[in-house]
């Protein structure tokens, strides 16, 4: 970890901070925060120098007593000689950006209590297997509070060294989503990457739904994905879109057919053309915004209960309901009447890997009583299928090696479908984080299936990234701002953002 950290740390002594740490950067020497490492200005060595004594070698120990000044290390210096080598802004070797090679990340949705989420209790909600995914709903425009938000959410994000998923809805209507609207985002992202934070833009997601202000708006939709997805390409190094609509299996098109006689799309939406839209109708193609703009396909696939109306009782589900919503073909004849497979045709069709962007398991709590499933049964019906999902108990990464990401909706919220508020957590107490970690997460089964943050970073040790060449979104004001390194910031509780107005 050592090379990585001394140069996007150079990188923002140089350019980036403040112009007291720029002016302490010209003097001779300076250590960067994490590895200790001291650079001595003007010497040809390629080892570590102790400020204590000037020698060319570090002690053997790490010393952390007495302040910055007599923090180094044992490891030697090691020269910016090459960069990871870049193509179209993205690292060369990796098919699409933050993609890991092998695994699937842990995402969390977390709760949002008075402008802001504690990251901080992740790094031991599940046993110390820490999540590498972090999800955020924001409004296109952005509201004023949600970018003090999102800023305190990314310096969480790049303190951990993870990956945010910042999942855009434009509440106001797809009109109002423009280069300048989508820019702040996008530029937080950029400046926050600085920092060893990494973006996964989700933008208008459950578009196929009908329950959103940009739902069954395929034109539209389509062309403002384009521009979020171009903004997002030249406004940041390793930034990444996802294209994620609503799962769907016999339940499409999640109304009644003449709900969408009038809409002035239907023609789209038809899409085999027998004036009808029902779940003959393809949920997904008429809405893809083409392979060149997208990097992850996802989904949102929740268990609501087992038939519709739901909210009537809490329901284990049922064996293979994942696999239903997301790869039907995998369960043969059980699943012959569903026509359109998702994993088939994005993930694997298209070479894209699948984000789950959104899951998790109904449970109300005024609906608990004697007969019912409990809370951990609920939940654990729900989470089994991820690891031990197949049939025949498959595991999830012999059948689905394209799936990369599980975002869990760590969330307790009022769910209109159910007038009922719903807890989705999987870390709300020990009785249910306890079991998700045994078994989704460090179970034999779910053994190097499961990534946790230390398999992230094993598996991108260097996230260096050419920052000589400006980001095309990132305005002046943001790069010779006067910030809080990102080390210095709190990992809980809001307070002012590091970021100037302006960015």
């Amino acid at each position: 970890g050592c090379y990585e950290d001394f140069v996007f740390q150079s990188c923002f002594l140089k350019r980036h901070s403040s112009p007291e740490l720029r002016e302490a950067y010209s003097r001779d020497e300076w250590t960067p925060w994490t590895s200790g490492v001291v650079e001595r200005k003007g010497t040809s060595s390629s080892v570590g120098v102790n400020p204590a004594t000037g020698s060319g070698t570090s002690p053997p120990a790490v010393q952390q007593g007495g302040g910055a000044a007599s923090v180094y290390s044992n490891v030697p210096y090691v020269p910016p000689t090459a960069d990871i080598r870049m193509q179209d802004g993205k690292p060369i070797g990796y098919p699409n950006p933050l993609e890991p090679p092998r695994g699937v990340y842990l995402g969390v949705s977390p709760q949002e209590v008075n402008g802001t989420a504690d990251l901080q209790r992740y790094l031991t909600a599940f046993g110390g297997f820490v999540p590498v995914n972090y999800n955020i709903f924001v409004h296109i425009p952005i509201l004023d509070y949600q970018l003090r938000y999102l800023d305190q959410f990314l310096a969480q994000v790049a303190g951990l060294g993870g990956v945010a998923t910042v999942t855009v809805e434009p509440f106001d209507g797809l009109d109002l989503v423009t280069p300048s609207t989508i820019a702040p985002i996008v530029e937080r992202c950029a400046f926050f990457e600085r920092m060893r934070a990494s973006c996964i833009i989700r933008f208008a997601h459950e578009m196929n739904g009908g329950w959103y202000p940009w739902s069954r708006q395929p034109t539209k939709y389509v062309e403002k994905f384009r521009l979020v997805s171009d903004a997002v390409r030249r406004g940041t190094k390793r930034g990444a879109v996802m294209w994620s609509p609503n799962s769907a299996a016999r339940d499409y098109p999640f109304a009644a057919p003449s709900d969408l006689a009038g809409n002035p799309e239907f023609a789209r939406l038809d899409t085999n053309r027998d004036g009808i839209v029902n779940n003959r109708d393809d949920p997904f193609g008429p809405y893809w915004p083409g392979d060149s703009y997208v990097d992850w396909v996802g989904l949102s696939v929740y268990h609501f209960g087992v038939e519709y109306p739901f909210g009537e009782d809490n329901e284990a589900a049922p064996r293979d309901s994942f696999l239903l919503r997301v790869a039907p073909r995998t369960l043969g004849e059980a699943a012959a009447d569903i026509p359109f497979d998702f994993y088939e045709t994005y993930a694997v069709g298209k070479s894209k890997p699948l984000g789950i962007g959104e899951t998790g398991a109904l449970f109300m709590p005024s609906k608990q009583r004697s007969g019912t499933p409990s809370e951990l049964e609920v939940k654990r019906s729900w989470w089994q299928q991820f690891v031990n999902g197949g049939p025949g108990g498959t595991p999830l990464s012999t059948l689905l090696p394209q799936l990369k990401l599980i975002t869990w909706f760590d969330i307790v919220k009022f769910e209109s479908e159910v007038n009922s508020v719903v807890d989705w957590r999987i870390s709300g107490s020990p009785q249910i984080s306890v079991p998700f970690q045994k078994e989704m997460l460090t179970s034999p089964a779910s053994r190097g299936f499961m990534l946790d943050l230390n398999a992230y970073h094993g598996l991108f040790p260097s996230s260096c990234i050419d920052l000589d060449t400006p980001v095309g979104l990132v305005s002046s004001d943001a790069a010779n701002a006067a910030v809080t390194p990102y080390h210095s910031m709190p990992l809980s509780g809001g307070g002012a953002s590091a970021l100037p107005s302006s960015v």
